[in-house]
């Protein structure tokens, strides 16, 4: 018969602590995330915060798609885009049909940007990055990633609206495939 009130030791405490310690954390910011919710023109303004880095970033990722010089980038561009987008799509909108209204608003502000017609209002807002990363935005890739962007526009804002971490990680993950 063994020792009863011995526990069992299947980690040590240090990590058994720091384990508890992560989850309760992120139980807790994603717990006061939902509990949020904006008026439609806070909403909108959010997205206004985050429209030139999401732009930026999609494009830089699908950037890899046509050119592999900066493969070592891009999971880190994918980082970056995964946690604008869903900075977004777990925001709660206080309105009756919050995805349809969230749809609409990313559109809306897309519209500002001129992002969803405008090839020339992107490379406006999206070149500056690139320059800095040392991309030939006048190459042929580049040109074909601004024009991806602008055909994408709709498809981003639903992922957004959808609220959904998953289909916007996995949105993500599939861009260069």
């Amino acid at each position: 018969m063994g020792n009863d009130n011995k526990p069992l030791n299947l980690l040590d405490e240090g990590t058994l602590r720091e384990y508890i310690k992560s989850t309760v954390r992120s139980t807790v910011e994603e717990m006061l995330l939902y509990e949020m919710a904006f008026d439609l023109k806070t909403y909108k303004e959010r997205i206004r915060n985050h429209a030139v880095q999401i732009a930026t970033n999609w494009c830089l990722v699908r950037y890899t798609f046509y050119n592999d010089n900066f493969l070592q980038l891009r999971k880190h561009w994918m980082t970056e885009l995964k946690t604008q987008l869903n900075a977004l799509a777990i925001a709660k909108v206080s309105t009756r049909n919050q995805s349809d209204s969230k749809y609409k608003a990313v559109l809306n502000v897309w519209s500002e940007f001129e992002f969803d017609r405008d090839e020339y209002s992107i490379n406006g807002q999206i070149a500056n990055k690139f320059e800095t990363e040392g991309i030939d935005i006048l190459s042929e890739d580049y040109i074909k990633v601004v024009d991806d962007f602008k055909k994408e526009t709709r498809h981003i804002a639903e992922i957004i609206a959808s609220g959904d971490r998953t289909k916007v990680n996995n949105y993500v993950e599939n861009l260069c495939a």
